[in-house]
């Protein structure tokens, strides 16, 4: 991450918005809560720098830890008062060492640092990647607490600020992705939105998880705004989050956001005077009507209705793989106790499963040079944003090798967000049974490319794709020139490994445990799971206890929390650091200064 801050264009521009942030927050620490949910959903460059195991969000999140502690002091850091209770405290402190574990397991035996290490989620520290969530949660713990410590009402509204800034933007980078794509009101594409997410490269629901767990902290935040102008802000950024939810054409998170909604708008209801509750019964009516009309239209007008109609078959398929990570697991009663450790299952899976013919890369080096290792199988897109105009003719030089006579690399030139290309321009070259590296020139005329204004423009990227089962080839360098010159490819002889290149896949069973339950126990065995059923049963039961307390935003917590895991029963959010990062501060909400308060 570090060493493309120094190369990559927006990664300089960043470096400057860093440092005004730390002066920012200097003079305003009480904002780094705001500011850290507003960015979560939305500062992700990974598809331009390649860098996903340590991102932008990760160095900001560190800057703002530093900061703050550094501007509270130390002797205000140790008057922080948590206020949790031994139940509540031991619970925490065993599933961080669940996950401690967890993860020393999964990177074991830390093998000799190579060029391959952090950019590969084959790779033993790809434990570290996903393990981060907890830590990152675990370091904003001092810093919530004081805040909460200072004054809980303001500290909850600044959350909600915070995380109501995000789904804006998460909410306005899906408008922009259908814009570029698609169209807006373009419903019968099947065209399924990623946002800024990147982690969907390999596919997964976290976009929607994200939604749905967000959204009740915007309708909370308007219903408690007091300026008409606030709460008229709040209505149109859950207009604008709904129009997101919808095109995700996810079925668990249109669920989730239901229940979530109901959860929240009856919750609060007991708390609200009579005209409150009149105004409160009129709102729900509305959101649940827009809601209903929103999943009306969707079984109506869109490919919803065939994925409402295919529920059968998915979930067959999802039992079905389910049952296949379990076989993956090593026997005996270590791995059922502790796991097999977190990051491991996409390693296991291409090296237990060898029916999935899954196409995977590595960064080789001979004579003191770099290649790229590309194998066949189930497509892996190694891609790269490149800036390329339409109606004009690009030089492409690439210089390969490879043993199996029948080799064929594909580079196809798309438009593509993240997972759906469109308007390809294909070329394959064909290296041949040779040992010797071997230079392929190619044209490239685009006139075929959509003209796009710079508001509707789309990435266009070009990827390196090996479809045969069993070949493999290597590449030493990628050139894509344009008719002035100038060179279009970053790191095109991968001198410095995954820098500006990024991937992703078209089969996304591989990546992911598609289950929250499953994730934890592969993962951290029957020790793991049990702790964290504990620690969401207490959450559960103090929610329930603290409901009628009128300072205290039970309905919005539980609200939140039953929004994430309703699409975890789907899918494996953990995967994901951020959606961790989510789901640990909405459980140490809940639980931070619970004595005081009780």
């Amino acid at each position: 991450m570090l060493s493309s801050l120094s190369i990559h264009p927006i990664a300089l521009w960043l470096l400057l918005i860093y440092g005004g942030y730390v002066l920012f927050l200097w003079r305003w620490p009480q904002t780094w809560l705001p500011i850290l949910l507003a960015a979560l959903p939305v500062l992700d460059f990974a598809p331009w720098t390649g860098q996903f195991f340590f991102d932008e969000f990760d160095l900001l999140l560190l800057l703002t830890v530093i900061t703050v502690l550094a501007r509270r002091g130390l002797g205000e850091l140790k008057n922080t008062y948590f206020g949790m209770t031994t139940t509540a405290t031991a619970l925490f402190w065993a599933v961080g060492l669940a996950g401690l574990v967890a993860t020393i397991m999964g990177a074991w035996p830390f093998p000799a640092l190579d060029s391959n290490s952090f950019n590969n989620y084959y790779s033993p520290y790809n434990a570290l990647r996903v393990g981060k969530g907890l830590g990152f949660a675990l370091l904003l713990l001092p810093l919530l607490a004081g805040d909460l410590q200072r004054d809980a009402d303001k500290t909850f509204y600044r959350i909600a600020f915070g995380m109501s800034l995000g789904v804006l933007g998460a909410g306005l980078a899906v408008a922009w992705e259908r814009i570029s794509m698609t169209g807006l009101w373009n419903f019968h594409s099947g065209y399924r939105v990623v946002g800024l997410f990147s982690g969907m490269h390999t596919g997964g629901a976290y976009i929607e998880a994200y939604f749905a767990t967000a959204m009740p902290f915007v309708l909370w935040w308007g219903i408690h705004s007091r300026h008409w102008a606030l709460k008229l802000s709040a209505s149109l950024i859950f207009l604008i989050a709904c129009y997101a939810m919808l095109v995700t054409y996810a079925r668990g998170g249109y669920l989730a956001l239901i229940l979530a909604s109901i959860v929240l708008l009856a919750g609060m209801l007991p708390h609200r005077s009579v005209m409150q509750r009149m105004r409160h019964i009129f709102i729900t009516m509305l959101v649940l009507l827009l809601i209903g009309v929103g999943l009306w239209f969707s079984l109506i007008n869109t490919p919803m209705h065939w994925r409402a109609g295919n529920m059968q078959r998915d979930m067959n398929l999802r039992v079905a793989h389910w049952h296949q990570i379990l076989d993956i697991m090593d026997q005996g009663l270590p791995v059922k106790l502790f796991g097999m450790g977190q990051g491991r299952l996409p390693g296991l899976y291409v090296q237990r499963v060898p029916a999935a013919n899954i196409s995977e890369y590595r960064f080789m080096r001979e004579d003191e040079h770099n290649y790229l290792h590309l194998t066949g199988g189930d497509p892996l897109y190694f891609e790269q944003v490149v800036d390329v105009q339409p109606d004009k003719l690009y030089i492409l030089k690439i210089v390969v090798r490879s043993k199996d006579p029948n080799a064929e690399l594909y580079l196809p030139l798309c438009q593509k967000w993240m997972l759906y290309p469109e308007q390809c321009l294909w070329k394959v070259v064909k290296p041949g049974d040779a040992t010797d590296w071997q230079t392929f020139t190619l044209s490239i005329d685009t006139k075929q490319l959509r003209d796009q204004s710079w508001h509707s423009r789309a990435p266009r990227k070009l990827s390196l794709v090996n479809f045969n089962d069993g070949s493999v080839i290597d590449i030493a360098s990628v050139s894509l020139r344009a008719p002035n010159g100038d060179e279009l490819i970053a790191n095109g002889d991968f001198a410095q490994g995954m820098q500006n290149w990024f991937f992703s896949t078209e089969n996304h069973l591989p990546w992911h445990f598609k289950n929250l339950a499953l994730q934890l126990y592969f993962e951290q065995g029957w020790f793991g799971l049990i702790l964290m059923s504990a620690l969401l049963i207490y959450s559960a039961v103090i929610l329930v206890r603290r409901a009628d307390e009128k300072a205290f935003p039970a309905a919005l917590l539980a609200s939140a929390l039953i929004g994430f895991l309703t699409v975890g029963m789907v899918d494996s959010l953990f995967d994901f650091p951020r959606m961790s990062i989510v789901f640990y501060l909405l459980v140490l909400l809940i639980h931070l200064r619970e004595k005081i308060e009780s």
